[in-house]
């Protein structure tokens, strides 16, 4: 049942209905179906979308206290992508540096992306010199 939820979430999620995404994940809540590690990618996608930074921190945080769900690299991204895109770069790149698995080139080009959107030159030199081409 929670791959349904999981991609219903997902789904509105990538196709710009973050609002949509957020309120199906409260109904599942209130029914008492547990998320899993991909119904959290498709929230802080939500969150991403909609620059619910507050919002996208609660849910990273949640993973673990609430649910014992350990972040993979690709919630660690979403991370970096919610941060970078809302204009808090010097937070992304902290993050990266903080996080317990090593960042990987979807990591450093969130973080590249939001440099990009923000004329940061100097961050997204840093990022660029992680990436592989």
């Amino acid at each position: 049942m929670i791959v349904s939820w999981s991609a219903m979430i997902g789904g509105y999620a990538m196709h710009g209905q973050a609002e949509e995404a957020l309120k199906l994940f409260s109904k599942m809540y209130c029914i008492g179906i547990r998320p899993n590690g991909v119904t959290f990618i498709g929230l802080l996608h939500a969150c991403g979308h909609m620059g619910l930074v507050d919002e996208g921190r609660g849910f990273f945080s949640s993973m673990t206290r609430d649910y014992e769900i350990i972040p993979q690299i690709e919630h660690y991204g979403c991370m970096v992508d919610l941060l970078s895109m809302s204009g808090l770069l010097q937070e992304a790149h902290e993050f990266i540096k903080n996080m317990p698995i090593k960042a990987n080139g979807v990591v450093w080009g969130a973080l590249l992306s939001g440099c990009k959107v923000h004329k940061n030159v100097e961050s997204g030199e840093e990022a660029i010199k992680h990436l592989r081409f």
